[in-house]
């Protein structure tokens, strides 16, 4: 389409870098992320899930054909997350937030960030849908860089708020 100068959309791209998340092609992905971005055409959503989940792929596949690597890598993930949040005042949803809890957990990055991607999640997906939601959590504090000491159970509570696995009450 540049050859015939017809400007890409939105769904174009998001298109396109859904090409290359199945293709496990992080760089080409980042490469068109960079030029929506330069075309100043606005992302939604749909767009940062599959180009953050290859990012993610490609930071934890030694066998990744992408040509970034490493601490490159990291920036350019938490670039595209911060760009999702801040830049274009997107809500993540939830599997963008697991995505980004796993990379936190993964890349070693700091406890702060972890736990800031963490509050926010608390604070937007009010009630998790995703059958692995808390396997991914658990997962995160396990392979957590800073050894910390968690036990992460569910458990229901009741109408005045006393949690039934520990007899503490939320509310009263």
């Amino acid at each position: 389409m540049k050859e015939i100068h017809i400007p890409l959309q939105e769904a174009d791209f998001t298109a396109l870098i859904r090409c290359c998340s199945v293709n496990q092609r992080a760089d080409k992905a980042f490469e068109l992320y960079n030029d929506l971005k330069l075309a100043t055409v606005i992302p939604k959503l749909r767009t940062f899930h599959p180009l953050l989940s290859v990012l993610y792929a490609a930071y934890t596949s030694i066998d990744s054909s992408s040509n970034i690597r490493g601490n490159e890598l990291k920036d350019i993930f938490y670039k595209v997350f911060d760009d999702l949040v801040q830049t274009y005042q997107l809500v993540p949803s939830e599997r963008e937030y697991l995505i980004a809890l796993e990379f936190a957990a993964k890349s070693s990055v700091s406890m702060e960030r972890f736990y800031s991607i963490l509050h926010n999640m608390m604070e937007d997906v009010m009630i998790p849908e995703s059958s692995s939601t808390w396997s991914i959590i658990q997962r995160c504090f396990e392979c957590s860089p800073i050894n910390v000491n968690v036990t992460i159970s569910i458990s229901s509570v009741d109408s005045n708020g006393v949690i039934h696995e520990n007899g503490e009450v939320l509310f009263k």
